[in-house]
């Protein structure tokens, strides 16, 4: 079949251009070279137009004839576009701009030569800066004299028109798609498609310019991809150049179209490096950031690194909307630049990868040993096993999808017991040999690789005495560049290792290696002591001993024996690696008797020690051990194989000094697990687990899948209920022209009428959404009854502006069925027109579908007929509208399809118009018989203006329903439509499955089905209803939802999501959204975001009721933080920004809550590097807790409006070598930081928000409060201070920090009065007080004013104020000013009363001097002569002197009586003096008796001189007592107390007295005398 190249002329003449191809106007031209020679010049431009240009077939070249002009303009009409796979050449050097708005299409032999710059393009007009412009379909030469200038650039050239696209038959989305070839153009390359797709596959781009300055390459579209086997190279000599996918650096060049999605594969490689000398170019992968779907996906490898000799990196950017950058490798080298400017962003370590398995060979018995290696040299890992028990090597070929599959290939069988294997070079030819010990016949064979694509084996035996080979290792033992062996025999005493000659067919000379162990189960290569030369180490089981055997290093070595450990019990394996990463070499070791995984610590020494570490005791009969970074974390991992458990294991090093170890079991039903190894065996970037069983004879794949995906989470809400009955199809749009997304949905109820005793009857009802973030809606109801309104589709029927609704129904009378409702100038006003006729016979429809489907530019129906009118039929719409005005064409009658169940419609072939997807029951039988053929069909589209449709059958079954739900989208990412279906029936088991059928992507493709789910819900009549397909999780690939009415077969639940991996061979993983409850009776699905948040949310029914499941995921953004460590440790800034302070693209309306945060998920460490890391955030900057952040000498800017917040760690080890500060904090609100930072960098603070840190920050070097402030748990507090005395002229007070801190901190401080006054006791004081960084207290004075008051000690109040970069534990302190002036002394002056009829005698107590402060005592009397009760009230109190006084008084009461007496006293103590003491304590209450004498004593001369000479020692008569004797006491009346009377005589006495009568009253008063009788 010949692709013919042909020009396209208007029979008028009108619309030639005057290209000639082969010298004639209007010619063709399908094989050999093809000559461009005529077309239409206009200034510095030539035109040239063609109907078709295809070069596939016969065609070997094509030239253009360009003559003086600078620009080439190549329009091609076809609608099926360009078709490019052999040379484009221009007769000299020019620009070719190749505008084909069917789509543009490259393969292998496809070139540009003599092009400088080179556009190609789906716009469908060229606008140029004269302003003219070219329309691809409509100019003739006679247009074009306005357009002799250059082209605009980009979008402001390159125009796309969708009417013209539909006036000319073009459909579907544009697209570009640059596959398999190779190049270069002069100057520039520009690819982009407007509305448009644009795909790059296992291409190379080259730009360069002549003057030693890169080109630049830009590609865009609505989604741009590049895969991962693609590179693009920008590189100059002296300048690095310029690579822009997806738009322009912050969107600054209104000439880069936007894109909407832009994928940069793992694998690709981007490169605007300066070669020599220079700065590195830019890289931009970009997609538009104000649209919230947008998305920006980067794995590959972008270089932008300075010359060789001279120049600083140059600039990448990462930005979009949504922003992923796993796995991406950024280098631009010191100097350079990265900037990530996402809406919200995670930094995560992907850290937990999942896997899954599948079996390469389920018939490998007793495989003893796997290794991996690229057998057939085709850049992929091919796997080879030894077969114990058949002596069988195989290989098994990777055939390099990203989902390998293997086919094996028998190397050799005849290498009995095969117990171990290695893959080696062994005899230096460059591919690999494979080298196998066989115990069998105890050797070591070679079976020697030709080097062909499919290798063919030569056997060679290495040994013929290896007594029973356990393992074998390969490496250069002797340092003379060809590589040698070691092998563990069996039951020896040795370890032998075989000399390689190093001859093209090498022989082996054998030496064994003395030890005192058998058994050695493993050995392995390794320089352990770091010396040049490989060592060997060994696993013994039958000795328990791990040893290593040192090599000396000479040309014939000698081994020194050293044992590691003798009780590694049943030691059966060991791996060498630097498990802790600290620059040696450790031991990993299987113990199998003790079921335990340990490693063994080198020590580093010349002589190592090791230490026994234990990774795991649950390994149960562990057989293998292999060691690899299985999470790209930047540590090395463990995977082992144990044979009990039958478990693949992963233990996950935490990345410590000293690291724990976590596991995961990969596979627990390996059946009698043997044997592991690690690899990347499908080129994703992550390493995958290889293992065989010896029990299940299983060789299986475990695909390492990379870091858990994001997840959304679904919050369920209710939108209308109490319906009719049942939602049966739900739909949406935006009916009111309003910007938010409308729900339509058909009622269904079965009603019982005249015309027909049980009708179904459906009901359309519209809810008008609010438009609200958490969105309401008003339900209203179109006024019309439909019986059998099954189905409905949402599109703009007239192309009106407004959406309207078509609505399908069953056949029977009266039913409807077709009508589309008008929706009148977008007001809900709804006018019915006939596009089937209804009654007996009329246009059932199982399924219906609007699309164009004969190219003409509007919406057709297409549908599958129910029973009542079964086939297949297209609607075509005509333009031309009325009541009665019907549409029905038929494609294919009930005959032909007896029972359609499903349609839908895409370009299966990738020609240019749309074909359909349908399945049926063949045989008339009905859907639910399952007993006849169902078939499932593809039907191709002719393309013709009215046209015609072939069969092809994509699936026959017997015993499988026809599919009840058909879906057509690319679910595998590779550019071609695939049909994913509800399947029902017994094929895949019982009940409903669903399943998807790969389009293989040939112009008469090929479907192959791939079973996702079988045995989803069981019932003949399928229970799985609803089907619907859309990125739910924003990751770039297809999920879909069904909804299902009841719980069977193991379906999680009435509405669950199946999440698409992104594989090139995709899986699906299934998580419930809506659990089985009672009555759950979900029966259709729609995705729409209802809440314009930029997720798609489900719409479904459930009973009576309309929900939605509102998709709460939000944003997902992050990278990997190995990405950003290594671009940082080559000297690149990294800059990670949710804002813009150049830019106005991110504003208010751009960023809604919880939007514009970058969060720190992982241990992010570049302390070797000098790159710093700038985090620029909308709105808060999160270190997670448990996570540190470290940064290197670049140094650590952390900018943003709500603050620094989170509980994870900043250590800052190195100050900035460049002289920024090493760590900068600017944020304008207030925020707490929980963590720790810590380092000896320079801090600087910024902005006007105050940072609070609940914890201290230790940086050595000196902090800069710029603005706000930086406050720190550290704090301050002020000691109370008591003065000695009143002249003291100071009191010093002490502020203190509870540690200190590398800033001054600063305070205020004020004095109040307490007790103390200002100005009389103390001098009022205020001020400003900074402590010194590095500094943990500071003083100040307030002065003491001294007086001579006796007083109190007194007291004022310090109060400290307004504290700088820390906050006050204890602001206030209290002064105490200590008196020192001497208490007063207390005196109480002696009372005589001056007779005894005074009421009171008045006591006056007195102060030496007065007092500032009460003074008080207490008083109390006691009897003199007086006695309490008759001469005086007996009195006692308390008395205060109050402040300021000298002197107080009480009284005592006295008691008057008749008696005549002596003058009688009491006394009056003074007790407890408070603030004084006692001068004088006591004073005399003198009663003064004022009763006169009544009675006289007269005594004879006789009586008086017989008592004068007779001694008092004589007996005396007395009347109470008797006699009185010298020396008695006698009792008086009046005094109680005893009285000693006087020895000497009476006459003694009565010398002393003045007259008789005072005697007798001395008389009188010592005795008592019988009463007086008158003489």
């Amino acid at each position: 079949m010949s692709y013919p190249v042909s020009a396209d002329i208007n029979s008028s003449g009108s619309n030639n251009l005057g290209t000639k191809i082969n010298g004639q106007v209007g010619g063709n031209c399908n094989s050999g070279t093809c000559e461009i020679t005529g077309g239409t010049v206009s200034g510095i431009n030539l035109f040239h137009r063609f109907s078709s240009f295809d070069t596939r077939g016969d065609i070997q070249k094509v030239n253009f004839e360009i003559g003086s002009q600078n620009n080439v303009i190549v329009g091609v009409t076809a609608n099926k576009g360009t078709f490019i796979n052999k040379p484009i050449s221009l007769s000299s050097q020019g620009n070719l701009y190749w505008v084909s708005p069917g789509g543009i299409r490259t393969g292998s032999g496809a070139d540009f030569i003599n092009v400088s710059q080179l556009t190609l393009s789906t716009a469908t007009s060229v606008h140029f800066s004269s302003g003219g412009v070219f329309d691809v379909f409509g100019n003739n030469s006679l247009h074009l004299p306005s357009v002799s200038s250059d082209p605009l650039p980009g979008p402001l050239g390159l125009i796309n028109d969708p009417d013209q696209r539909t006036a000319n038959r073009i459909t579907g989305t544009p697209k570009i798609l640059l596959e398999g070839i190779d190049i270069t153009v002069d100057k520039s390359l520009l690819v982009d498609s407007p509305d448009g797709t644009v795909e790059v596959i296992n291409s190379r781009l080259v730009a360069t310019s002549a003057d030693n300055v890169a080109g630049s390459i830009t590609i865009t579209g609505n989604e741009v991809r590049i895969d991962g086997d693609s590179q693009l190279l920008a590189t100059g000599n002296e300048q690095g150049g310029l690579i822009q996918i997806g738009g322009s650096w912050q969107n600054s060049n209104p000439t880069v179209r936007q894109a909407i999605k832009t994928t940069i594969e793992y694998g690709a490689f981007l490169d605007v490096s300066a070669i020599y000398s220079g700065n590195g170019g830019t890289i931009v992968a970009w997609s538009d950031i104000t649209n919230l779907l947008s998305m920006t996906l980067v794995s590959g490898t972008l270089k932008a690194r300075g010359g060789e000799y001279g120049g600083s990196g140059g600039r990448i950017e990462t930005s979009g909307a949504h922003l992923r950058t796993e796995k991406v490798i950024v280098d631009t080298g010191e100097g350079g630049e990265w900037l990530l400017d996402p809406f919200n962003y995670t930094i995560t370590d992907n850290s937990k990868p999942s896997f899954t398995s599948a079996n390469i060979d389920a018939s490998a018995a007793q495989v003893r040993g796997i290794h991996v290696a690229d057998i057939d040299n085709d850049g992929d890992l091919d796997i080879v096993s030894a077969f114990y028990v058949d002596g069988t090597i195989a290989w098994y070929e990777n055939d390099g999808n990203s989902n390998p599959n293997y086919t094996k290939n028998i190397v050799s069988t005849n290498a009995p017991g095969a117990n171990d294997i290695y893959v080696a070079d062994m005899d230096g030819d460059g591919d690999l040999d494979i080298i196998s010990g066989n115990v069998g016949d105890d050797t070591i064979s070679l079976f020697k690789n030709d080097g062909a694509a499919d290798p063919s084996w030569t056997a060679a035996n290495i040994a013929n005495t290896a007594n029973g080979t356990n393992s074998i290792h390969v490496g250069d033992i002797d340092n003379d560049g060809d590589l040698d062996i070691v092998a563990g025999i069996y039951g020896q005493t040795y370890i032998a290792w075989y000399e390689n000659d190093g001859a093209a067919n090498p022989s082996w000379a054998t030496n064994n290696i003395a030890t005192s162990l058998d058994n050695n189960n493993d050995v392995y290569l390794a320089d352990i002591d770091k010396d040049g030369d490989l060592d060997i180490v060994s696993a013994s089981g039958s000795y328990d001993t791990i040893a290593w055997y040192e090599n000396d290093g000479a040309a014939d070595p000698s081994w020194t024996a050293a044992n590691i450990t003798t009780s590694a019990d049943g030691a059966e394996a060991v791996y060498v690696a630097d498990i802790d990463s600290d620059g040696d070499l450790d031991i990993v070791s299987v113990e199998s008797n003790i079921d335990t995984i340990a490693w063994y610590e080198n020590d580093g020494n010349s002589n190592p020690s090791f230490n026994k570490q234990v990774v795991s005791n649950s390994a149960d009969n562990g057989k293998s051990v292999y060691v690899g970074d299985l999470d790209n974390d930047g540590d090395l991992d463990i995977v082992s194989a144990s044979l009990n458990d039958d478990t693949i294991a992963w233990y996950e090093n935490d990345g410590a000094g000293d690291p724990s170890w976590t596991k995961a079991d990969i596979d627990t039903n390996a059946d009698g697990a043997f044997h592991v190894h690690v690899a990347d065996t499908d080129r994703d970037g992550d390493l995958d687990i290889i293992s065989a069983s010896l029990f299940d004879k299983n060789i299986t794949l475990h695909e390492n899948n990379g870091a858990a995906t994001w997840t959304p989470a679904f919050t369920k809400a209710n939108i209308g209920s109490n319906l009719i009955n049942t939602p049966v199809d739900i739909h949406h749009g935006d009916l009111d022209n309003d910007g938010d997304m409308d729900i339509v949905v058909v009622d269904y109820v079965r009603q019982r009428t005249q015309l027909s005793p049980a009708s179904d009857f459906y009901t359309i009802h519209i809810y008008e959404n609010d438009g609200a973030a958490n969105p309401s809606f008003t339900k209203s109801t179109i006024p019309h009854t439909y019986a059998e309104g099954r189905r409905i589709a949402v599109a703009d029927i007239n192309r009106d502006g407004n959406l309207d609704i078509v609505v399908g129904g069953g056949g029977g009378y009266p039913l409807m069925g077709i009508i589309w409702l008008c929706n009148e100038c977008g007001n809900h006003t709804w006018t019915p027109y006939q596009i089937d006729r209804g009654g007996l016979g009329g246009g059932g429809a199982n399924d219906m579908r609007l699309a164009d489907m004969d190219g003409d530019g509007d919406l057709d129906v297409i549908k599958a007929g129910d029973s009542n009118q079964a086939g297949f039929h297209w609607y075509e719409n005509t333009g031309s509208y009325g009541v009665n005005t019907h549409w029905p064409k038929e494609i294919l009658d009930s005959s032909e399809v007896p029972a359609p169940k499903a349609i839908d419609a895409g370009d299966i072939d990738n020609d240019g118009d749309l074909d359909f997807v349908s399945s049926y029951q063949n045989n008339g039988i009905r859907w639910y018989q399952q007993s006849q053929d169902h078939i499932m069909s593809w039907y191709k589209n002719d393309g013709a203006a009215d046209p015609s449709w072939t069969e092809s059958i994509v699936k026959t079954a017997d015993r499988i329903s026809s599919s009840r739900n058909n879906k057509i989208f690319d679910l595998d990412n590779d550019g071609d439509l695939d049909i994913l279906s509800i399947i029902d029936g017994a094929e895949h088991g019982p009940y409903d499955g669903i399943a998807w059928y790969e389009n293989d992507g040939a112009a008469d493709p090929s479907f192959t089905e791939n079973v996702i789910f079988s045995n989803v819900v069981s019932g003949n009549n399928s229970n799985a209803h609803g089907l619907e397909v859309g990125d739910l999780d924003n990751d770039g690939d297809l999920d879909f939802v069904i909804t299902a009415s009841s719980e069977r077969g193991g379906i999680s639940g009435t509405v669950t999501w199946f999440e698409n991996n992104g594989a090139t061979d995709p899986s699906w993983t299934q998580q419930s959204i809506e659990p089985f409850n009672a009555g759950s009776n979900h029966s259709a699905a729609s995705f729409v975001d209802l809440d314009n948040d930029g997720d798609l949310d489900i719409l479904s029914s459930k009973s009576r009721t309309l929900v939605w499941f509102e998709n709460a995921g939000g944003y997902h953004f992050s990278s990997n933080n190995s990405s950003l460590e290594n671009a940082l440790k080559a000297g690149t800034s990294v800059t990670i920004t949710t804002t813009s302070s150049s830019n106005s693209y991110v504003n208010s309306s751009n960023v809604s809550d919880g939007v514009g945060n970058i969060t720190l998920n992982t241990n992010l460490d570049y302390t070797d590097g000098s790159g710093r890391l700038t985090l620029d955030a909308a709105n808060a900057i999160e270190i997670s807790n448990g996570y540190t952040l470290k940064s290197g000498s670049g140094g650590l800017e952390l900018i943003s409006s709500a603050g620094l917040t989170g509980s994870g760690s900043i250590i800052i080890d190195e100050d900035n070598a460049s002289g920024d500060p090493s760590l900068t904090v600017e944020q304008s609100s207030n925020s707490t930081f929980s963590g720790s930072i810590s380092g000896n960098g320079y801090f600087e603070k910024k902005g006007s928000g105050v940072l609070t840190l609940s914890a201290n920050h230790t940086l050595t070097a000196n902090d800069d409060i710029e603005a706000g402030q930086l406050i720190q748990p550290t704090t301050i507090s002020i000691a109370d201070v008591a003065t000695s005395n009143e002249n003291a002229a100071n009191a010093t007070f002490t502020v203190s920090l509870t540690e200190a801190l590398a800033r001054d901190i600063s305070f205020n401080y004020a004095t109040s009065n307490g007790t103390a006054t200002a100005g009389s006791d103390y001098t009022s004081t205020s001020g400003s007080l900074t402590i010194s960084a590095g500094q943990t207290s500071g003083t100040f004075n307030v002065p003491i004013l001294a007086d001579s008051t006796d007083e109190n000690n007194e007291t004022a109040t310090l109060t400290l104020l307004n504290a700088t970069n820390s906050t006050f534990s204890d602001d206030t302190a209290t002064l105490t000013i200590a008196d020192d002036d001497s208490a007063p002394t207390l005196s109480i002056a002696d009372v005589t009363t001056s007779n005894e009829t005074a009421s009171n005698a008045t006591f006056t107590v007195s102060l030496s001097q007065a007092s500032a402060r009460d003074i008080s005592f207490n008083y109390a009397t006691s009897n003199g002569t007086a006695t309490a009760g008759s001469d005086y009230t007996s009195t006692s109190g308390s008395l205060t002197i109050s402040a300021g006084q000298t002197s107080g008084t009480f009284n005592v009461p006295i008691l008057a009586d008749s008696t005549d007496e002596n003058n009688e006293t009491a006394t009056l103590t003074l007790l407890n003096a408070t603030n004084s003491t006692f001068s004088d304590d006591t004073a005399t209450l003198t009663i003064t008796d004022d009763d006169d004498a009544s009675s006289t004593l007269a005594i004879d001369s006789s009586s008086i001189e017989a008592i004068k000479n007779r001694p008092l020692s004589s007996s005396v008569p007395c009347p109470k007592c008797g006699n009185i004797h010298e020396g008695e006491c006698l009792s008086s009346d009046r005094n109680k107390n005893k009285r000693k009377i006087s020895t000497r005589p009476f006459n003694e006495v009565a010398k002393g007295l003045n007259n008789i009568h005072l005697f007798s009253k001395i008389i009188e008063s010592t005795f008592q005398f019988p009463e007086k009788k008158k003489m």
